[in-house]
């Protein structure tokens, strides 16, 4: 699957999965950011979309994630349900993180997940968007990766999901989706130790598991086949 802007701008949460350090990450949070996803996200735009999706895997609203996308097929929906549990399972590990160690103590353990979607939210604000009827096109600024597409479906901008699987065969798809439910499998099982107070030594500690069990996860997932 593409990586570059469907990864690191639109749902830069996501990205935690590669256990930067938050040190890494900028700090600071604009205060005009929501802090929740509102019941009713507006999509009247492109760019209306993009922020929803954004906001969505932010705060793990796998309901909003799900309805964001046009699904090509069967395995497909299968992906994106995958995606859609993965960040409702980062953000519960985050939350009782939060509860258990405070906010920065919660940044240790999965990451900065305001500042990534803040980052994420001003590219999009900065971003071009070009419309042709039913279809747009949005164009991140300095970026190297195409532009991102999107679809009007009853009024409303999607994404189409096969975009982020371009160059992808159905052995890579069926391996990233395994790889999304272990992940979801061990940010809940984190989160359950986490709030079990099994981490005692602190936020580091919690944070030092997480990221052991992601790279032990990608270490043993098999190597993707060159095209």
């Amino acid at each position: 699957m593409r990586a570059g802007i469907m990864f690191s701008v639109l749902i830069a949460p996501m990205a935690v999965a590669s256990a930067q350090p938050a040190s890494t990450r900028p700090a600071a949070i604009p205060q005009t950011l929501p802090t929740t996803i509102p019941a009713t996200v507006p999509t009247d735009t492109p760019k209306q979309a993009l922020r929803a999706l954004n906001i969505a895997l932010r705060d793990g609203d796998a309901r909003a994630i799900r309805e964001l996308f046009v699904i090509r097929d069967d395995d497909a929906s299968r992906l994106i349900n995958a995606m859609a549990d993965y960040a409702g399972a980062l953000a519960v590990l985050h939350k009782a993180a939060e509860q258990a160690y405070g906010v920065e103590g919660a940044n240790k353990v999965t990451g900065d997940m305001l500042a990534q979607s803040a980052e994420g939210l001003a590219a999009i604000d900065k971003a071009d968007a070009t419309i042709d009827g039913d279809t747009a096109t949005v164009k991140f600024a300095a970026a190297s990766d195409p532009p991102v597409r999107l679809v009007k479906v009853d009024g409303f901008w999607k994404l189409p999901f096969s975009q982020l699987l371009e160059g992808a065969d159905k052995a890579a798809e069926q391996r990233r989706y395994k790889e999304l439910r272990h992940q979801a499998d061990l940010a809940r099982k984190t989160a359950e130790e986490v709030k079990a107070g099994r981490y005692r030594e602190g936020a580091l500690k919690a944070a030092e598991v997480w990221r052991s069990r992601l790279l032990e996860l990608s270490a043993t997932a098999p190597a993707t086949k060159p095209s």
